[in-house]
C-alpha cells in the first residue's frame, strides 16, 4: 500500500514539473518562431528594396515615356534585371499605368488611386496581396521625374518561398516540442521516484 501511494505521489510530482516545463518550452518555441519568421520576411523585404533600386537605376522617364537602359548592360546584369522585373508596374501621378510586366498585369490588381501631391520621394509603402494561390509582397516607391512630376514604381516578389520556409519551421517545432516534453516527463518521473525511494524503507 505504501509503495502504491509513493508511486502516485511520484507521478503527481513529475506531472506538475512536466506541465510547468511544457509551458516554458511552448513560450520559448513561440518566441523563437516569431523572431525567425520576422527575420525570414525581413530578408525578403531587404531583397525587394535592392530590386527596386536596381530597376530604378535602369529606368528613364521623359514626358511620360518609359525607356529602359538594361539592353546596354552585360548578360549577367540583364538576367538579374529580368528576375527583378517579374512583378513590376510604373504609374503616373494620376494613377495611370505607364508600363507593367506581364506577371503584374496577370494579377488583376485593383485600380490604383491618384498619387497625393504630398508624397515624398523617399516614402515607401508595403503591401501583401493574394492572387489565386500565390501571395505577393509589393513595395511602392515614389519616383521623382522631370519637372518635379511624381511617379510610382511598384516592385513585387512572390512570398511562396518565405511561406514555405516558415511552414517547415513550424513543422519542425511541432515535431520537436512533444519529444522534448516527453523526454522531460520520463526524466522527471525517474528523478521523483529515486528521490522518494528512501521513504519506502
Amino acid at each position: 500500500m505504501k509503495s502504491v501511494l509513493l508511486r502516485r505521489l511520484s507521478t503527481r510530482l513529475a506531472f506538475k514539473q512536466t506541465v510547468t516545463f511544457a509551458l516554458l518550452v511552448v513560450m520559448l518555441a513561440w518566441s523563437a518562431y516569431a523572431l525567425l519568421e520576422r527575420r525570414i520576411y525581413g530578408q525578403l523585404d531587404e531583397e525587394l528594396q535592392d530590386r527596386a533600386i536596381s530597376v530604378r537605376s535602369m529606368l528613364q522617364i521623359r514626358a511620360g515615356n518609359v525607356k529602359w537602359l538594361n539592353a546596354e548592360a552585360d548578360p549577367e546584369v540583364r538576367a538579374q534585371f529580368e528576375r527583378s522585373m517579374r512583378y513590376y508596374e510604373l504609374l503616373d501621378d494620376e494613377g495611370r499605368t505607364l508600363d507593367a510586366s506581364h506577371a503584374m498585369v496577370a494579377l488583376h490588381l485593383p485600380g490604383p488611386v491618384a498619387l497625393p501631391s504630398s508624397v515624398q520621394p523617399d516614402h515607401t509603402t508595403w503591401q501583401s496581396l493574394t492572387a489565386g494561390n500565390t501571395r505577393i509582397r509589393i513595395l511602392d516607391v515614389p519616383v521623382l521625374g522631370l519637372a518635379g512630376r511624381h511617379y510610382l514604381l511598384r516592385i513585387g516578389t512572390s512570398l511562396d518561398q518565405a511561406d514555405e520556409d516558415c511552414w517547415r519551421l513550424r513543422m519542425f517545432l511541432f515535431a520537436l516540442i512533444p519529444f522534448i516534453i516527453l523526454a522531460h516527463a520520463a526524466n522527471a518521473l525517474i528523478m521523483t521516484s529515486y528521490s522518494l525511494r528512501p521513504l519506502e524503507r
